[in-house]
């Protein structure tokens, strides 16, 4: 996906994004202001705007943080749904001034499971343990309970 990201950057942010049913133009709309990444509910925690930096990096110029992938920025701000982030404008006037990630992916020819999300949270929340599936996984069925390493073989 940050691949997918990167190389369609510029277009998203030319993009027109009044095409979206929800979208609406923030008060004080300036053709020349940007869209950038952000956090669905901000409002409640801190300020975190993405953009991507001419040198090919993720920026957030709210935590002033530099980011190698999208990944990496999402670790970073907590989040690990792509429908908590949203694109586009957020200027708390009260306007939905944005669309969701899935959305913009799906439009744009991404293809995004969600259930893949559910199973990248697992997997991170492992690795940060210094947990591995080998080691911690059983598979349950009617006949038996195995473990991953036995799962895998069949």
């Amino acid at each position: 996906m940050d691949t997918f990201l990167k190389l369609n950057f510029t277009r998203f942010q030319q993009l027109d994004l009044t095409k979206y049913e929800i979208f609406q133009k923030p008060i004080s709309f300036n053709k020349k202001d940007k869209p950038c990444f952000f956090p669905a509910d901000e409002l409640s925690t801190d300020k975190r705007h993405l953009t991507l930096t001419r040198s090919n990096t993720w920026y957030d110029y709210t935590a002033k943080k530099e980011f190698s992938t999208f990944d990496h920025w999402l670790d970073d701000t907590g989040y690990y749904y792509l429908s908590q982030i949203r694109f586009g404008f957020n200027r708390f006037d009260g306007r939905k001034s944005s669309i969701s990630l899935p959305d913009l992916l799906t439009t744009h020819g991404y293809y995004h499971d969600p259930k893949m999300d559910e199973v990248t949270k697992f997997i991170k929340k492992l690795t940060i343990e210094n947990k591995t599936l080998e080691s911690n996984v059983l598979v349950w069925s009617p006949a038996m309970v195995q473990s991953y390493n036995q799962f895998m073989k069949e």
